[in-house]
């Protein structure tokens, strides 16, 4: 089983230096290095992005940019953790969701998702890039267990 995996976005930029220089220079830059460094990890993500931030935009308006298994999304109208408490509450136990916001990680912690902190999950991502095991990845990605032994959690906590 796959879990489903969602990400705040610019959450995960900003803690991270090597992503926070990129978005200081061109926050697209940033973002698609994100969304690469997901998806070459063999991950499966919907990565949520505030579409109010300037800069935050493509020309074209974009609704969404897609980086191989990795699907970033913006937010019009609605801020990124609006839109990640409305998916989380939609998959209910099913998913995992990488933040550092306390906030949006209490709520969704209480509403039954796993939470990774967005520092350790840029670790993870950049430890299987530089040479961990990815043949478990397969074309479906990464799977419930493989997220249960990177992070540490027993794969029953994300339900049926």
């Amino acid at each position: 089983m796959a879990a489903v995996v969602l990400v705040d976005g610019y959450n995960v930029v900003l803690c991270d230096p090597e992503l926070a220089s990129k978005a200081q220079e061109e926050l697209g830059r940033a973002r698609h290095a994100l969304l690469a460094l997901i998806s070459g990890a063999g991950v499966n993500a919907r990565v949520w992005f505030d579409a109010r931030f300037p800069g935050s935009l493509e020309a074209d308006d974009a609704r969404q940019e897609r980086v191989g298994r990795a699907l970033g999304l913006f937010a019009h109208g609605r801020s990124a953790d609006d839109e990640l408490r409305r998916e989380v509450a939609r998959a209910g136990r099913g998913v995992v969701l990488v933040t550092s916001d306390i906030e949006l990680a209490d709520w969704a912690r209480g509403s039954g998702a796993v939470i990774v902190p967005s520092d350790e999950f840029l670790a993870r991502l950049r430890s299987r890039r530089g040479g961990g095991d990815k043949s478990k990845a397969g074309a479906e990605g990464v799977d419930v267990d493989d997220w249960a032994e990177w992070f540490s959690f027993s794969p029953e906590d994300l339900g049926d």
